[in-house]
């Protein structure tokens, strides 16, 4: 526990002095994690996302993810619509479900149905092309 303590000091440390590190902001989200922090992990990255430090559809897809987790549906909408926007996330099935039950979980069930129609033609093409 020293050591994750440890770290983490050297990591906020070092977002102090160079905040627009990404690998920064994702070392010391999985050290609050790891110490089953999930506040302060899911604080660290949407301080990465806010300051556009995020370029990976992985780091997207957590956060949304994270907000869900936290009873944040519409933000995780507005992360999930922005990696797409930005072309970092994928429109695929899976990231399409994703979105869906965040409108679902947002009431928001018009947009719901109408992301998994979406997600649901992705399945329908790979059913074909597996035939």
């Amino acid at each position: 526990m020293k050591n994750l303590e440890d770290a983490e000091d050297l990591g906020t440390r070092l977002l102090y002095l160079e905040p627009n590190k990404k690998k920064y902001w994702n070392q010391v989200s999985a050290l609050y994690f790891a110490k089953e922090f999930e506040l302060d992990s899911l604080a660290a990255l949407e301080l990465g996302y806010e300051n556009n430090t995020l370029d990976k559809e992985a780091d997207y897809l957590l956060l949304a993810k994270y907000y869900l987790y936290q009873k944040s549906p519409l933000k995780s909408i507005m992360v999930i619509n922005d990696g797409i926007k930005k072309k970092i996330i994928k429109e695929n099935e899976e990231n399409l479900k994703l979105l869906s039950s965040s409108y679902f979980y947002s009431r928001d069930l018009e947009n719901g149905i109408k992301i998994l129609v979406k997600a649901e033609k992705f399945l329908m093409i790979r059913i074909y092309l597996l035939d």
